[in-house]
């Protein structure tokens, strides 16, 4: 069918098992093929043999933009194929290959690669357990990337040590990165403290996830700083964070300053009814942000009622207090 349609944008085969021998099939086709401009292939046992055939077809393809390959056991020998193919190549833009038994023996290829490469926006590098170590070898190739906007690094072991070297990058007057995700990784109110302090005067990060990265009051308070000055975050998520009703509080004075967050994410964060009157401060004075999550947390039924009236009257954000995602706006 890639032989000859010539329609098709978008092509999705996840989960499907294709192996080896069928990405061989599909990347003999993209080699002719003009029209597909997004493939995904995560999560269907594919190894290093048919990283080969991507590479390959990676040399020839003039118009796939996107590629996804997470969840299959390309490990380095397909990612180090696959990067070498990108430093040339001047159309893919978009890159995951999070949870492939990627390690530190690839992160020089991918490094080259960032250096190289004058077109990938964004790269996906995910659930590789990669540790501070590896990420050392890829910042400085970082820091003289003038494309790449979209960087995922969760779930990769990753302390305050690569925190004070992201915060070094985001430092940057340079730097195109809008898109920063981090979350699972034991970065601590430390490293937390890095990206906080390198956000303060950062005019290109737009979205900063942070999930579950062991922070406390003290990384919330930083944060909170940032927030007061900071004038280009529009979307922050705290996720799985023990951040609880007095770090509530820590937001809500940065919250009455900034002018440019708009969606704001605080799920299981063990935040109970004592933080209500923080959360209507919020909606009552900061007229930028119109999205609030607050899933999974303590609240009762009243703290719940107390806030949809607030969202009601002021009706300047959007407010999501459970899983069935009703909107009280």
């Amino acid at each position: 069918m890639l032989y000859v349609n010539r329609t098709l944008i978008h092509l999705e085969l996840s989960s499907n098992s294709i192996g080896d021998d069928g990405v061989a099939a599909i990347s003999n086709a993209l080699k002719v093929n003009n029209s597909l401009r997004t493939i995904y292939l995560n999560d269907n046992n594919i190894t290093e043999v048919g990283a080969e055939y991507l590479a390959d077809m990676l040399q020839i393809n003039k118009t796939l933009i996107d590629l996804q390959l997470s969840s299959n056991p390309i490990g380095d020998n397909g990612v180090n194929l696959i990067a070498h193919v990108l430093k040339q190549n001047i159309t893919l833009e978009s890159l995951h290959i999070g949870q492939t038994i990627t390690t530190i023996k690839s992160m020089h290829e991918i490094g080259k690669m960032l250096q190289m490469n004058t077109m990938l926006k964004s790269l996906y590098l995910n659930n590789n357990n990669l540790g501070d170590d590896a990420l050392m070898i890829i910042i400085p190739f970082l820091m003289k990337n003038r494309t790449l906007t979209t960087l995922d690094l969760a779930m990769n072991n990753l302390t305050d040590k690569s925190a004070n070297e992201l915060g070094y990058l985001l430092k940057q007057t340079q730097t195109t990165l809008t898109n920063l995700i981090i979350s699972y990784n034991p970065l601590g109110d430390m490293g937390i403290s890095f990206i906080a302090s390198a956000l303060m005067n950062n005019t290109s990060l737009v979205k900063l996830i942070v999930e579950s990265v062991e922070m406390t009051i003290e990384g919330v308070r930083q944060l909170a700083n940032m927030l007061c000055s900071n004038k280009t975050l529009r979307y922050l998520a705290l996720n799985n964070n023990e951040i609880d009703d007095n770090c509530m509080k820590l937001l809500v004075n940065g919250l009455q300053y900034n002018k440019s967050l708009q969606n704001l994410y605080l799920n299981n964060c063990n935040l109970k009814d004592e933080c209500v009157p923080f959360i209507i401060n919020i909606m009552k004075q900061n007229k930028t942000l119109i999205y609030i999550e607050l899933v999974k947390n303590h609240l009762t039924e009243q703290g719940k009622m107390a806030i949809n009236q607030a969202a009601m009257l002021y009706k300047t954000c959007s407010i999501y207090l459970d899983f069935s995602f009703q909107r009280v706006h």
